[in-house]
């Protein structure tokens, strides 16, 4: 199709789904047009809380009675009230209303939601459903009734016969819902979430598609998810075991949708009902309504004559079968829309996780709920649906992706067709290797895709993988099951959480344990380890709550938590958030002497004006490469990058982010990297230094045989960052460094690039504290932050000389010393306490000299602006 056809198809459908939605609306506001024989009343409008509102809700319904029996209220023969279930309307009953009415007035109204009552109300569910019906009740001065209900109805009528006891003369389940157990799933979380997926599809077929009103009233309708969705059946058990009243249950055996053990268990709960199981399906309602009455009439009669038996009148043995627990063993296999439904779920779980998805079905096989046939086949389903989806997605999007910045940077035609070429070749023993190494199968289906390979070829390929590995995945997690299982039988709620535990257990045997068979697999676990065992790999928030709270003292302390706005009037903010290197620079009085040549970009430059800039500095400045290309606004060494000819430049500029924003090219600078944190109040006499910390970086040595993601692998310190140097290498798994060949595994001096951060706060000398001094004497209004310097080596950093600045940090820099090994949390949290401490010491010195604190909206603005990338506005004060 051309793009002008997809163009034309699409406003043609926007035009037609606008007319549709105006018509559909059009609609709503009319009001529903009555059937011939049908009236209506007005009701009040029920919450989800039960509460009353004062909109009015227009409720259908049909009246039949004999004649004798006519009148205002149906003379004094009780009335029948039948109650639809979902999708439903009082139409379901259009063959049995007339069949009762030959002898009692027959009421078959159509629940709010459905038929040719108000649509749209707050709330669907079967309590509000029973709330509307005793409003009905009221309407029409009916005292009592019969309730029966059909389906979903019967949870209406034991809402009502549970809220009015007095108002139900008996009560009838026809094919009806009860206890939550036997719905479904059986838990009212899962049966929810399955709803809650049928409620948004309805919704975005209603309201993406160009039905004009089709789809309002129809069977499947939002207000008919809604009911579902809205409905709680957990306290319909109790409901049942309270019931006094005379009671018959209708279901048939062969019932798919409400199982008949649903029947079998309400009529256990209710000891004085009565139980009809008819050789019939959920629908015998419809193909044998004269029965469905014949069974009604004779339940009315007795109940009339005082001849059905009440609770009082239930047995000793039946009264204690009543107060026995569920018992859940007796939990039958799931059937029909049950059974759809769970293996389309286990189908697509697979797609979240192959592993945990086929040891829970194995589970679900112990406890009887799954056939060992089905749990395989829904498994194997949704593996080769996700092996397929994966090589869809690589044949896609990956052969696009590949074409474009940044893969383009890396993956040459030549290296891509090379890969096809191998993987060609391959693939069957790579398909099947990937599906029993764990972390293998993602990258390699989507390689495939990726990758100039044949689809039916390897659609064969996945097939025979996921027909080799699912069935005794599915088989040994049922036979642990069977096993384990009856030893957990004492745990409360045991079948769940003996699932879970069970389905833990052989997850962790496959994630955690399998891969300790592999060297890859031992040292990726001995780095997951170092990450958890070191504090300097933890995440910020893991980190930062402590000191938020030593924020929080020293601001109430001082009287204002953003003081420390105040430090740094050179800079806006105190340096907060992204602040301006290229400002800071230029502040500099006589920082040629000290400082790197550099030149700001301009944001928003093509690749080819960003590459000319470079290309122009060079030739300015009489430089080679390589060079330095940073955000002007930037942090923790994001984005930055050593680039090494104008083609990477060119690169760097066409990579994200788009559109590039402003951006520091600058000289790059030998030698050694140090942090040196600086701290003088406008009152101090003198400065001090807080913190110096030595940026080194990791270097693994080749030896001709090894990758260099297996020199990381096996390196002490740097397999905890594996991930980070691999983003760094991204050649590593098959680039192998020549013998005695140092790789320099990060070229960034930034904690957060992989960087190793060592304290050497020991070279704090006199001389050292003068240079850093003069340094911030160049920047009138600096008092508080760190300096990255260089220098040729550690002598020339002791003595003051020969150093290079490359940028100045403000307040949320660190005393990075601290990311040193041989400090614990203990420590960092000390050395920033103490940090924070002293900026508010001096955010207060400044607040005495006139210097103004950011407003709590300006401080906002600057946070909010920062994080979208807008430029940052100026500071205000207050």
């Amino acid at each position: 199709m051309t793009l002008d056809l997809r163009r034309a198809a699409l406003l043609l459908y926007v035009v037609a789904l606008a007319a549709s939605t105006a018509v559909r609306w059009h609609r709503a506001g009319s009001p529903p047009q009555l059937p011939a024989g049908a009236q209506s009343i007005e009701l009040r409008a029920v919450d989800r809380d039960l509460t009353r509102r004062r909109e009015a809700v227009a409720v259908s319904y049909y009246r039949s009675a004999p004649e004798e029996a006519a009148g205002a209220a149906g003379g004094s023969a009780i009335p029948v009230v039948l109650l639809h279930g979902s999708p439903g309307a009082a139409s379901n009953f259009d063959e049995l209303a007339p069949l009762l009415a030959t002898q009692r007035p027959v009421l078959v109204p159509d629940l709010p939601g459905f038929g040719h009552s108000t649509r749209h109300v707050p709330d669907y569910s079967i309590a509000a459903h029973a709330d509307y019906l005793l409003q009905f009740l009221d309407a029409l001065e009916i005292e009592s009734a019969h309730l029966v209900g059909f389906s979903m109805g019967g949870g209406v009528a034991l809402h009502v016969a549970d809220r009015a006891p007095q108002r139900v003369s008996s009560l009838t389940l026809v094919s009806a819902i009860g206890v939550q157990e036997l719905e479904l799933l059986g838990d009212y979380t899962l049966n929810r979430l399955v709803h809650a997926v049928q409620l948004w599809g309805l919704r975005a077929l209603t309201w993406l598609v160009p039905h004009f009103g089709a789809l309002d009233r129809g069977m499947l309708s939002v207000e008919y998810a809604r009911n579902f969705y809205d409905t709680d059946q957990r306290p319909l058990r109790r409901i049942l075991r309270r019931w006094p009243g005379p009671t018959l249950i209708v279901h048939g055996e062969n019932d798919f949708l409400v199982p008949a053990q649903a029947a079998l268990e309400h009529h256990r709960l209710v000891p004085q009902s009565e139980l009809v199981l008819r050789d019939d399906s959920h629908f015998f309602l419809f193909t044998d309504p004269d029965a469905v009455a014949a069974h009604l009439r004779g339940f009315f009669d007795r109940v009339e004559r005082g001849e059905a038996p009440l609770r009082r009148d239930a047995s000793p043995s039946r009264l204690a079968e009543a107060a026995r627990g569920f018992d859940r063993g007796a939990i039958p296999p799931w059937s029909g829309p049950a059974l759809l439904v769970m293996l389309v779920l286990i189908a697509l779980s697979t797609l979240i996780s192959e592993d945990l998805t086929c040891v829970g079905s194995g589970v679900l096989v112990a406890q009887g709920r799954l056939s060992l046939i089905a749990a395989i086949a829904a498994c194997y389903a949704g593996i080769l649906l996700g092996d397929l989806l994966l090589f869809w997605i690589g044949r896609t999007f990956g052969r696009a992706a590949v074409r474009r910045p940044p893969l383009r940077w890396w993956i040459s035609d030549e290296a891509l067709e090379e890969s096809s070429r191998w993987l060609r070749r391959r693939g069957a023993v790579m398909v099947l290797l990937s599906r029993f190494l764990p972390g293998a199968r993602l990258p390699t289906n989507l390689a495939a895709g990726v990758l100039r390979t044949r689809g039916p070829r390897f659609l064969l390929y996945f097939a025979i993988a996921g027909a080799l590995w699912t069935p005794p995945v599915v088989w040994i997690s049922a036979h642990l099951g069977r096993s384990l299982l009856p030893q957990l039988e004492g745990l409360r709620a045991r079948l769940l959480i003996a699932a879970l535990l069970l389905a833990l257990l052989i997850w962790s045997v496959r994630k955690l344990v399998l891969p300790l068979l592999t060297h890859a697999g031992r040292r990726r676990a001995i780095g997951r380890w170092q990450r958890i065992r070191h504090w300097e790999f933890w995440p910020w928030w893991l980190v930062y709550p402590p000191v938020i709270l030593r924020m929080l003292y020293e601001g109430l302390r001082r009287r204002d938590l953003l003081l420390f706005t105040a430090v740094n009037p050179a800079i806006p903010a105190g340096g907060f958030v992204g602040e301006s290197k290229s400002a800071i620079l230029e502040g500099l009085r006589g920082g040629e002497s000290f400082l790197p040549r550099w030149r700001r970009i301009d944001g928003g430059v093509s690749p080819e004006q960003g590459m000319r800039a470079v290309e122009r500095f060079t030739v300015e400045h009489d430089l080679d490469f390589p060079l330095v290309l940073k955000p002007d606004r930037g942090e923790r060494g994001r984005d930055v990058r050593v680039v090494h000819s104008l083609e990477e430049a060119h690169a760097y500029f066409e990579g994200p982010p788009r559109p590039r924003p402003a951006t520091l090219v600058q000289e790059y600078v030998g030698g050694a990297e140090y942090g040196v944190f600086w701290s003088r109040g406008p009152d101090d006499a003198e400065g001090t230094i807080l913190s110096i910390h030595e940026k080194r970086r990791p270097v693994v040595e080749g030896d001709g045989r090894r990758t260099l993601e297996r020199l990381i692998l096996d390196d002490a310190r740097a397999v905890a960052l594996l991930h980070k140097y691999r983003n760094e290498h991204p050649d590593a798994h098959r680039r192998i460094p020549d013998a005695g060949e140092k790789v320099v595994l990060v070229d960034i001096g930034a904690h957060n690039r992989g960087t190793i951060f060592v304290d050497v706060c020991e070279h704090a000398t006199p001389e050292l504290h003068a240079a850093i001094g003069e340094i911030a004497d160049r920047l009138p209004g600096f008092d508080f932050g760190r300096l990255d310097l260089k220098v040729p080596d550690v002598e020339s950093l002791r003595s003051g000389r020969e150093i290079t600045l490359i940028e100045i940090n403000g307040v949320t820099s660190e005393a990075a010393h601290m990311y040193d090994r041989r400090h614990g949390i203990l420590d960092a949290w000390r050395i920033l306490g103490a940090q924070w401490a002293e900026c508010y010491r001096i955010g207060e010195q400044r607040r005495r000299g006139g210097q103004p604190v950011l407003s709590w909206i300006a401080f906002a603005k600057l946070v909010l602006t920062r994080r979208v990338g807008e430029p940052r506005p100026a500071p205000e004060s207050r």
